[in-house]
């Protein structure tokens, strides 16, 4: 079943179309979590928390695609799962982009909401003026938690590259931050 069909039966609330999102793209949400999460346990469960979110949520969501909202669901009720237990462990890779990145994101303020809301646009908005590349490895370090060397395998780089295009970036999303005003000392 193609992605329209199965968003279709999910808004028609077809039970089989659980099964069907399970068996096209469970492996990818266990990825995802997985690469947060360090407990297999708690990477199944939120596969389940997962597929049960997006039985609850579609309709009224009509994700325009089934792959990223899926990944997005992933991605934060893994960091949720964590957030609710502290006992719970990240990964070793997750924690390490977690640091990465602290010395580029503003910390939170008083307006949370409001600051992640524009946040989460202006990192849109980089993303997209970001080369092709720099964009890819960017993301399979920071929203999919991948280690550098599985990056640079995949690239067919070196890790020393890997780590180098990281800092660029890194760097071009601290000025862009500035220049946007939601980075303040």
């Amino acid at each position: 079943m193609d992605d329209k069909a199965l968003i279709a039966a999910l808004l028609e609330r077809s039970e089989d179309a659980v099964g069907s999102i399970r068996e096209k793209y469970g492996a990818y949400c266990r990825y995802i979590a997985g690469q947060i999460l360090a407990d297999p346990a708690d990477v199944e469960e939120v596969e389940n928390d997962v597929l049960l979110k997006l039985w609850r949520t579609v309709p009224p969501a009509r994700p325009a695609s089934l792959r990223s909202y899926l990944g997005m669901l992933s991605r934060q009720l893994a960091i949720d799962k964590r957030r609710k237990d502290p006992k719970r462990k990240f990964t070793e890779a997750y924690e390490q982009s977690l640091e990465e990145l602290e010395d580029v994101l503003p910390d939170g303020s008083e307006n949370a909401i409001a600051d992640e809301l524009a946040l989460r646009e202006a990192l849109g908005r980089f993303l997209a003026q970001l080369k092709e590349k720099d964009r890819r490895v960017f993301l399979l370090r920071y929203w999919y938690a991948c280690p550098i060397r599985e990056i640079a395998a995949e690239l067919r780089a070196s890790e020393g590259s890997v780590k180098m295009r990281l800092e660029r970036t890194r760097n071009k999303l601290w000025h862009f931050l500035q220049e946007e005003d939601l980075w303040h000392e």
